[in-house]
């Protein structure tokens, strides 16, 4: 919450110009004058447009300009007496009355308007010698208003990442934004494009959040975030902070494929121990840029085997998890790797049917099985993140491809 204050000094001297009030009792034993003004603080602002934060302070002072018989009244040898008070005391101001040329005017409007103020300093003094008496009033008038709105301020990255929905697992530093407290009753709606939005923290009477991205930017650096204020029917928008991109993985390439095994006593005429089948991906943003450091993972649907072989025993694959890296110049890429052993590791079964040599110029269509494979990235929990792709998987005697 935001209090402009546009100030009005008025220099008042011989007093009793509010006769009546109570400023006025010492007037009428005073046969010596003073001139005084009361200044706000100019460290919040310009006189004309000073501003306080609610719950804020500025200091407010008042300032002798001429004492009869004294040509420096900085030097008067005597005891000087303040006392402040209000004529139109706005709601929720105070003002300590306590004898000193400086005091704190404290201000919490929970209101939105503007609030005429009017208060004046009742300036007496008493020489040390005892004679005589002078005394002074310094009347200030005022207009402070409490205002709804001030811009907010943002920090960390404005570059947002979306995986449709799955966790940014890597991205910790999620840019924020603060704004001003604002009056009781104020309510705010962020305004964002489309591919934002603004997470607000829960406990917090002000806007206050994190952003996050909802979808892929149309473009680079074109989407924006600003604040709408409402209270009693007035309305105000703050500045529009623009630059943000969200990213968000759109395509899955298919780069390269490579076929080998191991034969046996290296004689390709006998059963390899085992085939390897590797399939080299990269991962593409919606803008067409690789993306790099992005988690992924698969997963795999029923496995059937084929009519050819079906008593087969090969089974399903186990699915893995993937991160995109860079390699040879290239960005955004991870490799799949096929391995099927003519006895397996663990139960120590031999493959049904048994695997074969493989000739990468003569592959065979021998299938074995066959099942669905899908690919999402965004995540390294299975099913979660962005579906880029979604083929057959087949496991064929000497090679392994996914369609």
């Amino acid at each position: 919450m935001r209090h402009v204050i546009q100030s009005k000094l008025m220099l008042v001297t011989l007093a009793c110009i509010f006769a009546g009030t109570l400023f006025c009792n010492n007037a009428a034993h005073a046969d010596h004058h003073i001139d005084a003004v009361i200044t706000i603080d100019t460290q919040l602002g310009t006189l004309d447009t000073a501003t306080i934060d609610d719950g804020a302070s500025t200091n407010v002072s008042v300032h002798i300009t001429h004492m009869d018989d004294y040509p420096d009244p900085t030097h008067a040898d005597g005891t000087f007496t303040y006392s402040w008070g209000f004529f139109a005391p706005p709601p929720h101001v105070t003002l300590p009355n306590v004898n000193q040329t400086s005091n704190t005017l404290s201000t919490n409007f929970d209101t939105a308007g503007e609030y005429p103020i009017t208060f004046l300093c009742d300036v007496d003094f008493v020489p040390a010698t005892g004679e005589g008496r002078w005394h002074g009033e310094a009347v200030y008038y005022d207009a402070i208003q409490d205002v709804i709105g001030g811009d907010f301020t943002t920090s960390g990255t404005k570059i947002l990442y979306y995986y449709c929905g799955a966790p940014v697992e890597y991205d910790s530093s999620l840019p924020t934004v603060s704004a001003p407290q604002q009056p009781p009753g104020t309510t705010w709606t962020w305004k964002t494009s489309s591919a934002l939005n603004v997470q607000e923290n829960t406990g917090t009477s002000q806007p206050d959040g994190f952003v996050i991205g909802i979808a892929g930017s149309s473009n680079a650096n074109v989407d924006s975030i600003q604040i709408s204020y409402s209270l009693h029917g007035v309305t105000w928008d703050s500045t529009i902070h623009d630059g943000y991109t969200v990213l968000k993985p759109y395509s899955l390439t298919r780069l390269s494929t490579t076929n080998g095994s191991n034969p046996n006593n290296g004689d390709p005429g006998t059963t390899p121990t085992y085939y390897l089948s590797q399939i080299k991906w990269q991962v593409r943003d919606q803008l067409g840029y690789p993306l790099n450091n992005v988690p992924l993972n698969e997963t795999f649907g029923t496995f059937t085997a084929s009519p050819a072989h079906p008593t087969e025993n090969w089974g399903a694959p186990t699915p893995f998890t993937y991160t995109t890296y860079s390699e040879g110049g290239l960005y955004g890429i991870f490799f799949d790797n096929y391995t099927v052993k003519q006895v397996d590791d663990v139960t120590g079964v031999a493959k049904i049917p048994p695997i074969q040599y493989t000739d990468p110029n003569n592959l065979s269509q021998d299938l074995v099985t066959s099942g669905s494979q899908s690919y999402y990235v965004g995540s390294s929990t299975f099913g979660q993140g962005c579906l880029l792709n979604s083929g057959t998987l087949s496991y064929y005697v000497d090679h392994a491809d996914h369609q």
